[in-house]
């Protein structure tokens, strides 16, 4: 379902910050009627200036965005999911967009959606890549698989790394060692600085510096393993159309 913003009832905003109505949580609600969700807008790498800017002068030369924004409609409110930089942008220009309705059973629903969503652009660094593959990995295994089909747990994990290789054709190694990589970037609270590009180092530096924390890590014990996996040897971080590990 996709409608158009009504324009004739709506005041545009100089930024999406000047069209909240509140802030209650991880929510912002805007005079728009979306709501922005800042931990679903966290799961989404964000643009450097140079994309950002290029994304703008094309929305201005169209005279607003050419793909509508992607919410998840629940009871409550319409909660966007896809279109953040396109949705402020057409805010703070007041130029009209559309939106696309979409319907999940929760939240995990949706935020897999997300991350699908995300896979698919063709301007994902290599870990950025790698900590959406192993962020959908992890969220399914979390889920789990059903468990009258087997009561083996390896073959279990392996249905679920086997299910989503498919989805993004790669192989179930990949996805496995891209579900470490995401949990060990989660572990030390880098995941949101590896994907910004702020913390530029290698996948297995980061894994191995999670794995050597203990059971239960201090302030201090995560602080030195983070300075440990910044000092480590650097990979470039450059862009690619899709790592040719990753292909089929």
């Amino acid at each position: 379902e996709i409608s158009t913003r009504d324009w004739s009832s709506d005041v545009c905003s100089s930024d999406l910050g000047a069209a909240r109505e509140g802030v209650e949580g991880n929510f912002m609600k805007t005079t728009t009627g979306i709501t922005v969700d800042h931990v679903f807008a966290g799961y989404i790498p964000a643009l450097c200036d140079e994309e950002r800017h290029q994304l703008e002068q094309n929305i201005v030369e169209h005279g607003g965005a050419r793909d509508p924004l992607v919410v998840w409609r629940t009871d409550k409110s319409d909660i966007l999911l896809d279109g953040h930089n396109r949705y402020e942008i057409c805010e703070r220009l007041g130029l009209p967009y559309e939106v696309e309705h979409l319907e999940f059973a929760g939240r995990d629903e949706a935020a897999d959606w997300i991350d699908r969503n995300q896979l698919g652009r063709r301007n994902l660094s290599k870990q950025d890549y790698k900590l959406l593959l192993g962020r959908r990995y992890n969220r399914a295994k979390k889920q789990g698989e059903r468990t009258d089909l087997t009561s083996d747990k390896t073959c279990q994990k392996s249905t679920t790394a086997d299910r989503i290789a498919k989805d993004h054709g790669v192989h179930a190694n990949t996805v496995r060692n891209a579900g470490k990589f995401q949990s060990a970037a989660a572990k030390l609270g880098i995941e949101k600085d590896i994907a910004a590009g702020k913390v530029k180092t290698t996948e297995s530096a980061v894994v191995k510096a999670a794995t050597a924390l203990p059971d239960k890590p201090s302030e201090d014990d995560v602080e030195q393993a983070v300075k440990a996996v910044k000092a480590a040897a650097k990979k470039p971080r450059g862009t690619v159309t899709k790592p040719t590990e990753f292909k089929a």
